[in-house]
Parts: C-alpha cells; structure tokens; sequence
C-alpha cells in the first residue's frame, strides 16, 4: 500500500511538473509524453483540481477541428517566490510567480559592519511580504544566493570569505525559525545555472557551464582586495554539479602565482580600477577563455551562459570564448568546435532570480521511488500551500 501512495505521488509530481514545463499541454499530450493510462491521468488530475494548483484553457488553433481541446496551465494564484542575492554591500531581490515570472524587484543596502546576514534578509522578507500582500498574494517560500561554499541540501554555508563565514552555519534552518518561511541556499554561481535552467525550461538543453563575473571596489573586513571576482557553474544532464564537498565551480586561472590578488595573473597594479583600463580587461578575458575553452572540449559542452558584470562586455567576451574553444579544440582537422554563448537577460537581478529558480526547481521535481530526504514535488507543494514554516 505504502508503495503505491508513493508512485501516486510521483506520478502526481510528474504530471503538474509537465503543465509547469510545458504551459497549456493537454490531458492527452500528457498521457502520451508520461506513458501514463488516461485513468490515472483523470484520477490525479480531479485531485490537482480540487487543490486549486491547475488552471484549464481554450486552446485556440485552427488546425483543430471540431471540439477544441483543453489546454492547462499551474495557477499562479497559489503564491510566489522570494530569491535574494546577498553581496557586500547590498541585495538585489525579486518575486517571482509559480511559473518563474519575475513580478516585482528591488535592491536593498545595508552597512555591513553593523547588520547580520540573518538581519538583512528579514529586512528583505518583511518589506516584500507587504508587497506581496498589496498583490494578494503570500511568498511560499524564500531563496538565497550567497557567495562561498555553499551545502544546498542542508542549508548550510560551509565558508565564505566575503560574508565572513569561516566555519559551517546552518543558515537556512536559522533563517526559517526567524522568518517562518521554508528557505533555501544556494552558492550565487549555481544559481545562475537555475536561472538559465528554468528560463529555457522547455529547452532540451541540458548540459552547459554558467560564468558569473563581477566587478567589486570594496575590501570588505580586510578580507579581498578591490578587482574580479569569478564563479563557474556546471549542469550535467539537466543536474547542477556540485562536486566533491560542493566546491564544484571555485575559480582560479592555471597561470595564478602567490601574491596576486585576483583569481587572475594580471598584476596588482593592473588590477586597480580594472574598468578603466581596456587592455587588462582583455587580458583578463582572454585567460578567462583560455581556462574555461579546457573544460569545455574536455566535456564536450556546447553552451555558455554569462551573467554578473561580464554581461556589459559580449563582444569581447564572445569573442575571447569563440576563439579559445576553436584553438583548444582536438579535431579541427576533421570539424570546426562551435560554442553558443547566452547572455543572461536579467541584469542585476540575476542571481536573486536564479535563488527565485532553485525553489522552483525544487517544487516542481519529483520524489525518489525510494527512501527521500528531500520534501520535493507534490508533497512539497502540500506543505507549501497548507501553511508550513518549516522543511
């Protein structure tokens, strides 16, 4: 019996994970593409209904003759998604709906010497829980981008030298005991991978890295010094990689050396309002691209998304990415390597919206057939919209 609600759970999560996809698929469209009988489809369907978690559509093409069929789509009235990036010296929040539609953005800034990550982010929360209310609506649940290393499972921040985190802080059950909200954490450049992820959620594009590049001007505790700060983000199969002890995407150019004070070789001198200055702008991108054109031959990836300050610069990042994964490449004797090079369309609110996507991907994935650890899919869902605080 046991194994039998939990495939019912599954292939509930399955279906409204496929409406979320794929925005006005009809009942038919989803018995074909699941492999499901349409007795389960109705059985499971007469449930989301009553939930209130599904909308039903006209669909509205010519081609169709006689009875129209219906198309369905996830009811964004079931409330949103907070995601917060949280930097130095300031945050950039959004909320998005349950489709991954950002509905409202803001940025907040704060006197780090004086203020707990912990305080910002229930500043943060206070103020868009008013805002969401003047919408109507309640926030589910909350996301959080910081930069570090970062277990996303346990919501914990194992180091970040930025926000002066040195040992392991369970930062996201904290946060959920003060905020009464479920929260999840998540390392900034890996949220860059959801956001693209779930903004091309019907690509069948599942294997890429994301590069996250900002430029920082402030030494915060002594800790860094002014210049570029990069982070890399894989996806394997449609799955974010986090590696050995989740440090899967910590930068540093094979051509460091001790003493140097960016990720880079560029020297210290250069370093200094890195802006102004062209050409070590392109050294820099042409390391850059040097390191990343090594990864991306070696896994054979097609795809590259840029998000962070680095999205000012296209051409010339574009440029630098196209030539290194050409002259890297084994076989150009044989074929030309080519590289599809995405800019993230979201600006400043990148990561705060990819922290947005991390929740979302986990509201909409799909509970193990085994033992889970994870609340994930319909039965997250359950809990979101009954009111639960905690995960």
């Amino acid at each position: 019996m046991a194994d039998i609600a939990k495939l019912n759970i599954i292939n509930s999560s399955r279906i409204i994970r496929q409406i979320w996809q794929f925005p006005g698929i009809s009942r038919i469209e989803i018995a074909e593409q699941l492999k499901l009988d349409r007795s389960t489809i109705t059985k499971i369907m007469k449930n989301l209904d009553e939930k209130g978690w599904v909308n039903s559509i006209k669909k509205t093409s010519r081609e169709v003759v006689g009875r129209k069929p219906v198309g369905l789509t996830v009811n964004t009235d079931i409330g949103l998604v907070l995601g917060i990036e949280v930097k130095t010296e300031s945050c950039c929040a959004v909320l998005t709906d349950i489709n991954g539609s950002i509905v409202y953005s803001d940025t907040f800034f704060f006197e780090p010497d004086k203020e707990s990550i912990s305080d910002i982010i229930h500043k943060i929360c206070t103020s868009l829980r008013e805002t969401a209310t003047e919408m109507n609506k309640r926030i589910l649940m909350v996301g959080v981008g910081i930069p570090g290393i970062v277990d996303p499972f346990s919501g914990t921040v194992i180091m970040s030298n930025p926000m002066k985190i040195n040992t392991p802080e369970k930062l996201a059950s904290s946060l959920q005991k003060r905020l009464g909200i479920p929260v999840l954490i998540e390392n900034d450049a890996n949220c860059c991978c959801w956001a693209e992820l779930i903004h091309r959620k019907e690509s069948d594009e599942n294997n890429f890295l994301s590069i996250m590049g900002e430029f920082r001007s402030t030494d915060l505790y002594g800790l860094r010094e002014p210049g570029i700060a990069v982070g890399v983000g894989m996806v394997i199969n449609g799955e974010v990689y986090y590696g050995e002890n989740f440090t899967a995407g910590e930068f540093r150019s094979v051509d460091w050396k001790p003493g140097l004070i960016t990720q880079f070789s560029v020297t210290n001198k250069l370093t200094s309002n890195i802006k102004e200055k062209p050409e070590a702008l392109k050294m820099v991108f042409t390391e850059l691209a040097k390191n990343i054109a090594l990864i991306i031959n070696i896994c054979n990836f097609n795809k590259i998304v840029i998000a962070g300050d680095f999205v000012d610069y296209k051409e010339e990042v574009q440029s630098s990415l196209s030539k290194a994964v050409a002259a890297n490449w084994v076989y150009s004797n044989l074929e030309e390597k080519k590289i599809i090079v995405n800019f993230s369309p979201f600006g400043q609110n990148a990561i705060a919206f990819g922290a947005a996507c991390h929740t979302l991907a986990r509201i909409f994935s799909i509970p193990q057939l085994g033992k889970e650890t994870l609340l994930r899919g319909t039965i997250l869902l359950d809990h979101l919209t009954n009111g639960n605080t905690e995960l």
